[in-house]
């Protein structure tokens, strides 16, 4: 018998993501409410999320990855949720000790290019303004 995992839906900046929230994997029982909130993460949390699923990750198959926006934003949402706060945190504590020169370095610059490209807002585009009738 084939089931499929329950998915939930995430917006991050304006993109919808579904994704499948870990705690629920293989769980059979009824589910009962939806949690939203929202989780606010720096761009060191991402990075430091892009850097734990990466790990063991060659060059080549990161750089595909990591140019996959859609992909990335779904992965670091999955991650987030099944880490929590303390593991990213642990993992944000681990980036100061890489040496510079060495594969996790340029590891390091590419997570923290990717996670800057992905999530992102953009910062030109002004907020709309009330027409003067509304005002």
């Amino acid at each position: 018998m084939t089931s499929t995992l329950p998915t939930t839906l995430a917006k991050v900046n304006g993109h919808r993501v579904e994704f499948a929230p870990a705690h629920r994997e293989g769980n059979q029982s009824c589910v009962v409410t939806t949690i939203t909130m929202g989780v606010p993460l720096s761009f060191e949390d991402i990075t430091a999320v892009l850097m734990y699923v990466t790990d063991g990750s060659s060059r080549e198959d990161l750089i595909d990855w990591l140019a996959d926006p859609a992909l990335v934003r779904r992965t670091v949402i999955e991650s987030a949720w099944a880490m929590g706060g303390f593991a990213i945190e642990q993992e944000r504590l681990k980036l100061a000790g890489i040496e510079s020169g060495t594969w996790d370095s340029e590891r390091l610059d590419l997570a923290w290019t990717c996670s800057v490209r992905v999530f992102a807002t953009d910062t030109d585009v002004p907020a709309p303004r009330l027409s003067p009738e509304i005002a």
